[in-house]
């Protein structure tokens, strides 16, 4: 129901109304999860205060299977609250594996240089290994190689294939062939090609999706230097 607006972030008013009235209200949460993500694109291309408001307003309710998909949208947004949103998502109280992932991945899209130490922190600290692999992946995001060491440090002890993947993807988006060359070995893997795939296209960071094996240009949507292509 959300698709059209997902996919080319286009809004009139009636849009917007719709979206947030199927985001306060609808059941099914993978259609209001789409409905944030699309109030999102609208309000970070139109600068639309009354969908970042409904967008804050939803996130009080705590609604864990949407809730990150919201701290997401804040960030495309940028809205004004984002940052301090992704940094309790990470840090809170209430924080969990979910919305802690979210709040990471926000910090690399709000692309806040002040986000380069909470990132590192964790990539170094963290117990969770698929939460230190998008620390590294959204450290990268933000290109700063101060966290070059700590994502190669990981790299070397982790064994989950999809820490490794996307910490993988955090050096490739820091302009590093070490990043390309192992998610290319990760990619062709029997064990963990599947997963590693899998991790390079839901970031949204691949430009070639045609092609699984394939490691397409991943960097210049973040507007960093581009990690080499490698076929």
């Amino acid at each position: 129901r959300p698709t059209r607006v997902v996919s080319d972030g286009s809004s009139d008013g009636c849009s917007s109304a719709l979206l947030v009235d199927k985001l306060e209200n609808d059941n099914d949460s993978f259609v209001a999860s789409m409905c944030a993500i699309s109030l999102g694109r609208i309000a970070g291309q139109v600068e639309e205060t009354y969908a970042i408001r409904r967008l804050e307003a939803d996130l009080k309710k705590e609604r864990n299977t949407v809730r990150e998909f919201e701290i997401l949208a804040l960030a495309i947004a940028k809205a004004p609250s984002a940052y301090d949103i992704a940094i309790e998502a990470i840090n809170g109280k209430n924080r969990q594996a979910t919305t802690q992932g979210a709040g990471m991945i926000a910090l690399g899209i709000l692309n806040d240089q002040k986000a380069v130490p909470v990132l590192k922190k964790f990539i170094e600290e963290g117990e969770h290994p698929v939460l230190r692999g998008l620390a590294a992946m959204a450290a990268g995001m933000l290109g700063d190689d101060k966290v070059l060491s700590p994502i190669m440090t990981m790299l070397k002890t982790t064994k989950s294939p999809d820490a490794m993947s996307f910490g993988a993807l955090g050096l490739a988006l820091l302009g590093r062939k070490q990043g390309s060359d192992l998610l290319v070995k990760l990619l062709t893997a029997p064990d963990n090609g599947d997963v590693a795939a899998f991790n390079v296209h839901s970031p949204g960071l691949r430009t070639d999706t045609s092609q699984p094996d394939t490691l397409a240009d991943i960097a210049p949507s973040t507007g960093h230097n581009s990690a080499p292509e490698t076929p």
